[in-house]
């Protein structure tokens, strides 16, 4: 297995590496505020495998990912998951896209913020 992982540190190639991977896995074991690289996995088209805590809770939901406990053994078993089922993993990759757009297209919350600001400016 360990020829199969590898640790890269920090990248500046990251639209690179999310094109040659097949799932994204990032385990906190604290909440994370928000979670932009969550969205932009699932824009890259992977699965998302990561804790049940925090705002990835908001982002992965069963049509893209796996959100688990905060344990080793629990994050082992959705990666196993995944990689031993390639019609799971493909099924949640094609999906994922279509979740980053429904939480984050730029110009839907572009359109949103106009739509408020209208509203706001007819009621003066």
């Amino acid at each position: 297995m360990t020829s199969r992982v590898s640790f890269l540190g920090e990248r500046s190639d990251v639209p690179d590496l999310l094109r040659a991977a097949d799932i994204f896995c990032q385990p906190n074991s604290g909440p994370e505020p928000f979670g932009i690289v969550f969205v932009e996995a699932l824009y890259a088209g992977l699965p998302v495998v990561t804790t049940d805590m925090g705002g990835p809770k908001e982002i992965v939901d069963a049509s893209c990912g796996f959100l688990v406990a905060p344990e080793p053994a629990a994050v082992a078993a959705a990666l196993r998951r995944l990689i031993s089922e390639p019609a799971l993993r493909k099924k949640l990759a094609e999906a994922a896209p279509a979740r980053a757009r429904q939480l984050c297209d730029p110009q839907a919350r572009i359109e949103e913020i106009a739509q408020a600001i209208s509203s706001l400016e007819s009621r003066e």
